[in-house]
């Protein structure tokens, strides 16, 4: 009896398909693969994607503003692939045929980016899409989303295509053979899709070489996402726009290879609540906070950064639920984000009226009006609760305090010429501080070979805004 062996098929997974092989050669990139009519779709959770395909190479992280989900299947790859390429997807002639270029697109749909709702956005020739509202050269510092941020030029090859496709629920943008400026004979295909919901998916076809070993000392090369918020002043007469990064994840460390696909799903954050009550009664792991003044929601730190200080926001915001102006209109005065002419003149009275009777029952009225200085009035002074000491046995005044001016009936009491003759003394000293300043300056810029001279030229103005820190350039990006 002839013993018959049984060969289990070679190729990826079994299927008898021939593996990509890296070779030094021009790999072929296939045209995309056309969905199934009855295709579904691809997004289950974690566990069940981990249980229904048995994979060892999932890694699930969580980022605060997102949760990642690497996984390292074929299959699962195929049909993400098809679901993104169902939709056909125009080349961009432009781009197609170009280094270091970027172009605007307008999205279909509201995209909410770290939870602030964009719809213009830039895709670039480098790999990645900017999504910030000012363009600038150095898009490549930060507000980007990568899935493989390099030195690619589309004009090395005839076959290089860079496609979009928008079909009202995802937009996706395609980076199909193009190749490094460094190392023209790779081509890489890549994509990356933004859903509407606010997830993200990098999916990667084609990845010839390991993105650890992709040069990045004429571009940096970057995976993953980042976000910032932007600031303008005016310094020496001179209007600056300054970006501070506050959150980036990178995934560069990941072992990207041919069909790999990394998803982000994006997590509630402060800025999509729009109402007091919803802004604090919050679902998210961040510290939410509304301002009455903007009328927003935030944790501190987002794109809405510069308009919550202008606003005084950090003075004025609101903690609890049971503060919310819609809900109590009729609350705590501290509650108010702004004072009102009447609120105001009535603080003035509490303050005249405590001074002329010093009774322990004023005693009470000034505890109130500390309590309304802290937290509303702008016009005042902080004052401090501990200043004030209450003794309601001591005989005469029952109460101690430091004295606030609060407005201008405040002052109405004695020490009227004592008060301008120290007005007088403090603006004859700042004055000749200012002198005494601008005359170190004016030695200082004369003489630079002095060591007044060294220290003006090492702490010029011109070199304030590097010492921030906060966002973090690289000499590669001002060139994108």
């Amino acid at each position: 009896m002839a013993v018959v062996t049984q060969v289990p098929v070679l190729g990826a997974n079994g299927t008898g398909q021939r593996w990509s092989n890296l070779t030094d050669t021009t790999p072929k990139v296939s045209d995309p693969i056309s969905a199934d009519d009855d295709f579904t779709g691809v997004y289950e959770t974690p566990e069940m994607i981990k249980a229904e395909r048995n994979l060892s190479n999932l890694i699930y992280d969580n980022h605060s503003f997102y949760n990642s989900t690497f996984v390292g299947n074929h299959q699962f790859f195929l049909e993400h692939w098809a679901n993104i390429s169902k939709h056909p997807a125009q080349p961009h002639d432009m781009l197609s045929n170009s280094y270091r270029k970027a172009t605007t697109v307008k999205l279909s749909f509201l995209f909410p980016f770290y939870g602030s709702y964009i719809q213009t956005i830039t895709v670039a020739t480098g790999g990645f899409i900017y999504t910030g509202e000012h363009t600038h050269s150095w898009i490549a510092a930060t507000q980007y989303i990568a899935p493989l941020m390099g030195n690619f030029d589309t004009s090395l090859n005839n076959s290089s295509r860079i496609m979009l496709s928008d079909d009202g629920s995802k937009f996706t943008a395609f980076w199909e053979n193009v190749a490094l400026l460094e190392v023209p004979d790779k081509l890489f295909t890549f994509a990356a899709t933004l859903y509407k919901n606010g997830d993200i998916v990098f999916a990667y076809k084609n990845v010839p070489i390991p993105v650890q070993k992709i040069d990045d000392k004429s571009h940096p090369v970057k995976i993953g996402i980042s976000d910032a918020y932007l600031t303008d002043k005016i310094i020496f007469y001179v209007r600056r726009k300054t970006v501070y990064e506050y959150h980036r994840v990178s995934f560069k460390k990941y072992e990207i290879t041919n069909g790999t696909v990394l998803m982000m799903t994006a997590l509630p954050t402060c800025v999509q609540y729009t109402t007091c009550d919803t802004c604090l009664n919050h679902n998210t792991s961040f510290q939410c906070t509304w301002c009455e003044n903007i009328k927003k929601c935030s944790s501190g730190t987002d794109r809405n950064k510069q308009d919550w200080q202008l606003r005084n926001c950090d003075n004025t915001l609101v903690l609890n639920a049971t503060w919310c102006p819609a809900r109590n209109a009729t609350g705590p005065a501290l509650n108010v984000s702004r004072i009102t002419g009447d609120a105001y003149n009535k603080i003035n009275e509490w303050f005249v009226e405590y001074k002329q009777q010093q009774t322990s029952s004023a005693s009470l009225s000034f505890q109130k009006l500390t309590v309304i200085i802290i937290y509303v009035c702008p016009c005042a002074r902080v004052v401090n609760t501990a200043d004030t000491e209450s003794s309601p046995h001591a005989g005469g005044g029952a109460t101690s305090m430091k004295r606030e001016q609060v407005g201008a009936g405040a002052g109405a009491g004695g020490g009227g010429g004592g008060g301008a003759v120290g007005g007088a003394v403090a603006a004859c000293a700042c004055v000749a501080l200012v002198a005494a300043v601008a005359a170190w300056a004016l030695y200082a810029f004369r003489n630079p070979h002095t060591r007044s001279g060294q220290l003006f030229i090492k702490y010029r103005p011109s070199q304030w805004n590097w010492r921030r820190g906060e966002a973090r350039y690289t000499a590669a990006t001002i060139h994108m």
